[in-house]
Formats: C-alpha cells, sequence, structure tokens
C-alpha cells in the first residue's frame, strides 16, 4: 500500500503522491503514510510514520480547515523537539523552572509562543502555517530575562527578552525587537 502507485500533477506541479488509499508525503527526511477523511464542515488526515512508530492525526472543525498544513507543521515540531536549531547554555541553577516563562503573547507585529519543546524553551510564532519559519531557541538568562539564541535568519538573533512579571510570578509582558508583547490572559 506504501509504494508509490501514482503521483497526480495540476498545471505542471505535483499536488499529491498516492501509494493504494494512502496519502505518501516527505517532511523533512521523513517518508509518511496517511489518509484524509471528511464530512460536511470537518477535514482530517492521519498521517504515519511507521519506521518510526511516529502517528499524528489532526481534526479541523472548518471544512477549509488546514489539516494538511497542520499535521505536516506538527511532524515538523516532533522533528525539531529532538534536533535543536542552536545549542543553548543550560539555565543557571537558580532561575526558575522552564515552564514558568512560557504563554501566549501578543503585540503589534502579531501572536508569539515561547513553549517548552524538549526541555528547552523555544520562540514560536504561532499565526504562521510552518512552525519552524520564525522557530528561534532562548537561553535563559535569569527569572526575568531570556536571550534569543545566535542563529541564522531575520529574528533577533542574540538580543536580550526582558519580561515582566506579575506578583504571582507568571509572566504578563516580554520586549522582543523592541515590541512589547503582553500575555494573551491580560489584554483586558
Amino acid at each position: 500500500m506504501q509504494r508509490l502507485e501514482s503521483v497526480v500533477t495540476a498545471y505542471g506541479t505535483e499536488v499529491g503522491r498516492y501509494g493504494l488509499g494512502v496519502d505518501l508525503s516527505t517532511v523533512g527526511e521523513r517518508h509518511l503514510v496517511g489518509h484524509s477523511g471528511g464530512w460536511p464542515g470537518h477535514i482530517t488526515l492521519t498521517l504515519a510514520d511507521p519506521g518510526a512508530g511516529l502517528v499524528i492525526s489532526v481534526l479541523t472543525n472548518a471544512i477549509d480547515g488546514p489539516a494538511q498544513e497542520l499535521a505536516h507543521g506538527l511532524v515538523k515540531l516532533v522533528d525539531a523537539t529532538l534536533a535543536p536549531r542552536a545549542e543553548v547554555p543550560a539555565p543557571p541553577a537558580d532561575a526558575p523552572p522552564l515552564a514558568s516563562f512560557t504563554g501566549r503573547f501578543a503585540g503589534l507585529w502579531g501572536v508569539l509562543d515561547v513553549a517548552e519543546l524538549g526541555g528547552r524553551l523555544v520562540l514560536v510564532r504561532a499565526t504562521l502555517p510552518d512552525p519552524l519559519h520564525g522557530m528561534e531557541e532562548l537561553q535563559v538568562i535569569d527569572a526575568d530575562t531570556l536571550r534569543v539564541a545566535a542563529q541564522p535568519g531575520f529574528g533577533a538573533g542574540g538580543e536580550l527578552v526582558p519580561l515582566e512579571r506579575d506578583a504571582a510570578g507568571r509572566v504578563v509582558a516580554l520586549r522582543l525587537g523592541g515590541v512589547t508583547h503582553r500575555a494573551m490572559g491580560s489584554l483586558r
């Protein structure tokens, strides 16, 4: 079923590859098999990397839900978890847990997430269709400061990211590239 049986093209561009009853796709180095489905108001996609034992399922509640883009993005996040883009020094011994830095933040340049990924902090631009575009590794300097790891790209590589915490210790704002981003729960 996983052997290539047909390649579908439209206007000279490849739009899909199929085995027998399964979609065949490649994300990074992974060769995936999958199957999509849907019913009015919903689109789904399940992808598997049988050799690695990885399975990802996406269910959307919109007829035009981007199930394929989301599933491919999740595969990329799994791979980014396994292979960091840049080496970052360990947090200082007196630093708070990584989870205390995480959250979703909004500013004039959009929405971003600070997430714990594979035991490290990363900055992800939540509205981009491909999570790896704009993903940056973060270094913990102290309880109130992060640093964007030096890495190739258009981001703020090497810059400090000052944080503002509330009385309970939650990050309520961060400043990245000269723009303040406020925690989504504190926009009132």
